[in-house]
């Protein structure tokens, strides 16, 4: 199912280095293309938000580097993270 759009909504203003007010955008969710036709898929929904959400196109992802495998060995040493069997997600929006 590819994605047709991404789902944001503004949750707030920010300020930035120049003191310029902005309006802060949080990704809620996407929309796919589906057999049966188009499927919005939320994954968050912000508790301050006034209902209205925009639908924009995708943007293309950047690769990221692969990492060596599991119990490959490490040149330069790693972090206690490196052999943690779990890691937290990062924030991704």
């Amino acid at each position: 199912m590819p994605v047709k759009y991404e789902i944001s909504a503004k949750v707030g203003t920010y300020k930035n280095k120049s003191g310029e007010e902005k309006n802060a955008y949080r990704k809620l969710g996407v929309v796919m293309e589906t057999s049966k036709g188009l499927m919005a898929k939320f994954e968050t929904i912000p508790v301050v938000w006034d209902g209205w959400a925009y639908l924009n196109e995708p943007e293309a992802k950047e690769e990221k580097p692969q990492e060596p495998a599991r119990g490959s060995s490490k040149v330069g040493g790693g972090s206690i993270e490196d052999d943690l069997p779990f890691r937290q997600e990062r924030d991704r929006y």
